[in-house]
């Protein structure tokens, strides 16, 4: 170990008057200290960033999901009650989902549409996550909708925060 900081120190703090190797020497030393400050910033970065996004998305992506390999859907009255029985169970809610096209006016996104049961606004805290608008999917006019504010922005709706007036979308989905 002591020859590693011998030869190191003979370069860079050296005596001569040909000093061009303690130039480049403190040039790729400084090179790789900034590098490498760099590296441990950047992945401290992500790493904060990644607890942020589970955070955020923990509430809607489930920690168990019960899905057919061959169908598409599958007969609700192939699970067996035991399951619903499992020590630990919190919460358990059916979701059907689909890619879809939504239409507003003559804008057309492409996305994703989730049919949910009622309590999986209470057991996802959908009120913590709603930027505008209220928690509720169906009314004394009928079932209704939940929608991104990214996706909403592109389709040019708009929140209204008074209640019962709603913006209206086409959406198109395969049979």
């Amino acid at each position: 170990m002591k020859s590693s900081f011998f030869i190191a120190k003979r370069y860079l703090f050296s005596k001569k008057t040909h000093n061009a190797i303690n130039i480049i020497s403190g040039i790729s030393v400084f090179g790789i200290a900034i590098s490498s400050a760099a590296l441990v910033i950047v992945l401290s970065a992500f790493n904060g960033i990644e607890q942020i996004v589970i955070e955020i998305n923990s509430a809607f992506e489930q920690d168990i999901r019960i899905e057919s390999n061959q169908t598409k859907t599958f007969n609700r009255d192939f699970m067996p009650e035991s399951i619903y029985k499992v020590d630990g169970l919190i919460n358990a809610t059916e979701v059907i989902e689909e890619i879809i096209i939504l239409k507003n006016d003559d804008r057309f996104i492409i996305g994703q549409i989730k049919g949910v049961e009622p309590q999986f606004l209470e057991m996802s805290e959908m009120e913590a996550h709603l930027e505008d608008g209220y928690p509720i999917i169906e009314d004394e006019f009928g079932p209704l909708g939940l929608i991104g504010v990214e996706a909403l922005m592109n389709l040019g709706g708009y929140a209204d925060p008074t209640f019962g007036e709603y913006d209206e979308f086409t959406v198109y989905s395969s049979k």
